[in-house]
């Protein structure tokens, strides 16, 4: 998480050692493929 430029990187496990990280800005919404349902608004984590 980087609260200067308000974004997050999710690293998630893969066979490629070499993949990037998925970053997510202020206006997008981060899901999990492993808790269905959750969704969480980054503009409500970056908003203090």
């Amino acid at each position: 998480m980087d609260p200067e430029s308000e974004t997050i990187q999710v690293f998630r496990l893969s066979d490629e050692r070499d993949k990037a990280p998925l970053e997510h800005g202020i206006g997008d919404r981060l899901e999990s493929p492993l808790l269905p349902g959750l969704s969480i608004p980054l503009s409500e984590v970056f908003s203090s």
